[in-house]
């Protein structure tokens, strides 16, 4: 695998998204999981991984925490230098997320 880490979102028990997991999961690499409905056929891959120890996504958070001591400055706009920092202020009032 290339990434830091793999999510699975939706799958059959048989996927590739199955084996791509497994791959990660063989190279220490975080496998997140975002499970669907239950008895959804399409959501069997990410709870047999929940089981198996992937990690619950419940937003981007999760990743950033888990990932930011590998890539502290990169993930973290907030633990870069300064002269490498994102502007978030501008960002956020585009979104419309501050005044």
């Amino acid at each position: 695998s290339l990434s830091a880490a793999s999510l699975v979102i939706e799958g059959k028990e048989q996927s590739g998204a199955m084996i791509t997991a497994r791959h990660a999961m063989a190279q220490n690499r975080p496998v997140y999981a975002l499970p669907g409905n239950v008895d959804s056929p399409g959501s069997a891959a990410a709870h047999l991984l929940l089981r198996s120890g992937a990690r619950l996504l419940t937003s981007a958070d999760d990743v950033v925490r888990d990932l930011e001591d590998s890539y502290l400055g990169i993930l973290n706009p907030f633990a870069m230098a300064a002269s490498e920092a994102v502007e978030m202020e501008p960002v956020l009032r585009r979104l419309s997320l501050v005044g």
